[in-house]
């Protein structure tokens, strides 16, 4: 299992999404924080899975989480 690591524009887009969520539906936010969870999780677990678009940078689609 790899370790995920965020940089700081990332966490600050995603805190911001939560918080969007948050003021609109507690359950949505709990949703969509479960929704990136399981992403990331499935990276970490195998990487070369998804696109590898630059060094160790992978790319994997998001289109069935709901986005602000």
């Amino acid at each position: 299992m790899y370790q995920i690591t965020y940089r700081e524009i990332a966490a600050e887009e995603y805190a911001n999404a939560i918080k969007w969520y948050e003021e609109r539906i507690q359950a949505a936010a709990e949703g969509f924080i479960k929704a990136v969870d399981n992403k990331l999780d499935s990276i970490s677990d195998n990487p070369g899975k998804y696109k590898n678009l630059f060094r160790n940078y992978h790319e994997v689609s998001t289109i069935d989480i709901p986005i602000p």
